[in-house]
């Protein structure tokens, strides 16, 4: 559905008026580096041109609405009424409202429609397209910093950073130094989404005991400034499991130091190039599932394909655009003669 449909439907819906019709868009964020779902883990990121999209308006009074331009679902929040009287995913939506309306002042009619498929996570895209819908109707010009604060709900923000700081052509670094944006070529390549039905084994947890286990040998330690020295003192101070996750991350750091540096230039090669050497540091060294490291083997060894990296869904692929189709058919034929079912796969640009 493109936003001339979805603007016809917001009339359809709402009905027509003066006041301006605000859109925003969140395009589904994209890790080529790093972690980030660990905290204080530096990552590159960069945004696709699936994602979520809402047409806003302003509404006099204390009431938001806020409906799916694909299906009859939807969701009105009072001003002033208490958040405790929804229930789940809902509840969070009501909490978000309330809270962005301590900015705003006023209600909202709103519409949304998503590009990303249901099988995708989508939870922080919507968030933040909410966030910035909500804020562009009640005519506020947030900061990029403070407009991530508020969509994170206060916990996490980094994800919500490389949201609110994202630019067309360009990834996003972020460290505990803060935001930097570099070049990111992709002409003539695609990112492809393979996702598969298991989950891949989150181990934050142990990666922050293996830290909290290392704090005490060398003091204060930020995941963003582990070191080579800090994974050889990982090795005889840690569990070999432990020791593993240090020894990822501080190689993780180096990868992407040396990504950066070839972007500065331009050269998209040199992230490819990290993105497989750090797709070969987490099957050595993290317990990726087999189905996840099977998926990420069969794209590494198909025609045009730069660089794959696994995700806690399945993998992120960058192909060569006119090999795209022939690599999909191929990973799906293989992959469910030996797992048996084929994978999600989304295929999909760069903003």
């Amino acid at each position: 559905m493109n936003n001339t449909e979805t603007k016809e439907i917001f009339y359809e819906r709402y009905g027509g008026a003066d006041d301006f019709l605000h859109y925003t868009f969140c395009g589904a964020l994209c890790t080529l580096l790093g972690h980030t779902d660990i905290l204080g883990a530096p990552f590159l990121s960069c945004s696709l041109s699936m994602g979520v999209g809402m047409f806003s308006r302003a509404l006099g009074g204390n009431v938001t609405s806020l409906q799916s331009a694909v299906s009859d679902r939807h969701f009105s929040y009072t001003r002033g009424n208490p958040t405790a009287q929804f229930k789940g995913s809902e509840k969070q939506t009501a909490q978000l409202i309330s809270e962005v309306g301590k900015y705003t002042k006023t209600g909202a009619q709103i519409l949304y429609n998503s590009s990303i498929p249901s099988a995708l996570p989508q939870k922080k895209e919507f968030r933040f397209a909410l966030t910035s819908a909500l804020l562009s109707a009640g005519g506020r010009n947030m900061p990029p910093l403070e407009t991530a604060y508020i969509a994170s709900g206060g916990e996490h923000i980094a994800p919500f950073t490389a949201m609110s700081y994202s630019r067309s052509g360009y990834c996003t670094l972020i460290t505990d130094e803060g935001v930097t944006n570099y070049p990111l070529p992709m002409t003539g390549y695609k990112v492809v989404y393979a996702y598969c039905r298991e989950k891949d084994n989150r181990i934050v947890d142990r990666v922050y005991d293996a830290l909290d286990v290392l704090r005490k040998h060398c003091g204060e330690l930020s995941v963003h400034s582990l070191n080579p020295a800090h994974a050889l003192l990982a090795g005889r101070v840690l569990s070999k499991s432990g020791a593993r996750y240090i020894q990822h991350l501080a190689g993780e750091n180096s990868r992407i130091k040396a990504a950066v540096r070839g972007l500065e230039g331009c050269d998209i090669k040199a992230l490819f190039h990290a993105m497989n050497a750090s797709q070969h540091s987490m099957e050595k060294l993290w317990n990726i599932r087999r189905s996840h490291a099977f998926l990420a083997r069969l794209a590494k060894n198909a025609d045009g394909v730069a660089a794959v990296r696994c995700t806690h869904g399945g993998a992120v692929i960058i192909a060569e655009s006119d090999k795209v189709d022939h690599m999909v058919r191929m990973i799906k034929s293989e992959f469910e003669y030996n797992m048996g079912y084929k994978p999600v796969f989304c295929i999909t640009d760069t903003i």
